[in-house]
């Protein structure tokens, strides 16, 4: 088994010839070839695969493809790919080797992977397809592929939130621009899980007024409500983001909006005690009466 971690070619090719079972597994269920995908043992790996379970599977379900995929291995990932290894298995996290390669920002495996006939929008345990973990990462870059390749930009995961929703809540430009410019909904509501927030009112909430420009700038509606009726300004005002109540109200944003509780967003700063809010939504307000 300890032949397959370097590329001890010479030695492999003995050991077979001489019965070796390449099949045998450790404690940990790796086999010899996801050792050679580990350590990217190419010449190794091209000996062990048409005498080896491509699809055996250590202890929590990786096959030796997701860990020539996850580490970067491309030479390995051809060997396997060619050989027919099953580019959809999943582990016991649902995950597939294109999940595993995006996390690790590994670009030119997931450029491989996409090339193979890949399911585009396989979900894991969590409900979430590759695109979501680059967008959870801010892989921009990586984000833009997945989506060129086919993958949906308005996927939703377990919470019901979108792959923008999660660029959004971390903050990271470049995904948000890759998904909006490839059509992802700036409306769109999350689960009742996450109070059918869209993505603006996480912009809002959060403090993050670069972001509600981008997303006002694509076209999102100020007065969509969440699953309270409560919009941006609401979230916004009871969080004191003074700079995006600002800019929600020069995008027509309208205060004068009750949540199902009858509160407007000047109640809800009050209530809060948001002293900025309420400067500037008891300003908003004088000059509507006045």
């Amino acid at each position: 088994m300890m032949a397959s971690v370097g590329d001890f070619q010479a030695t492999v090719k003995v050991l077979l010839t001489a019965g070796a079972n390449p099949n045998l597994q450790r404690q940990d269920g790796e086999t010899a070839l996801m050792m050679a995908a580990l350590a990217g043992a190419e010449h190794v790996a091209a000996l062990l695969v048409s005498r080896s379970d491509l699809e055996a599977r250590d202890d929590i379900g990786n096959t030796a493809l997701t860990y020539a995929a996850l580490n970067g291995r491309m030479d390995v990932v051809d060997i396997l790919l060619r050989a027919g290894a099953d580019v959809n298995a999943f582990d016991s996290d649902g995950q597939t080797p294109l999940h595993h390669a995006v996390r690790e920002d590994q670009t030119e495996t997931v450029e491989r992977l996409l090339k193979a006939r890949i399911k585009m929008d396989a979900r894991d345990n969590w409900g979430q397809t590759p695109l979501f973990i680059a967008a959870v990462n801010g892989f921009g870059d990586t984000a833009r592929r997945l989506i060129d390749a086919g993958m949906s930009p308005e996927t939703t995961d377990g919470s019901g939130r979108t792959p923008l929703q999660w660029a959004i809540l971390w903050n990271d430009e470049k995904t948000a621009l890759a998904l909006l410019a490839h059509g992802a909904s700036t409306d769109r509501r999350a689960g009742d899980y996450d109070s059918g927030v869209t993505a603006l009112i996480l912009a809002a909430w959060t403090g993050k007024p670069n972001l509600v420009k981008i997303l006002l700038q694509h076209g999102a509606n100020p007065n969509v409500p969440d699953s309270n009726n409560e919009t941006a300004l609401h979230w916004a005002a009871a969080t004191d983001q003074a700079e995006s109540i600002g800019i929600l109200l020069a995008a027509g944003a309208d205060a004068a909006i009750r949540n199902f509780s009858g509160q407007t967003a000047l109640d809800i700063a009050r209530y809060e005690g948001r002293t900025r809010a309420i400067d500037i939504l008891a300003k908003q307000q004088s000059k509507k009466i006045n």
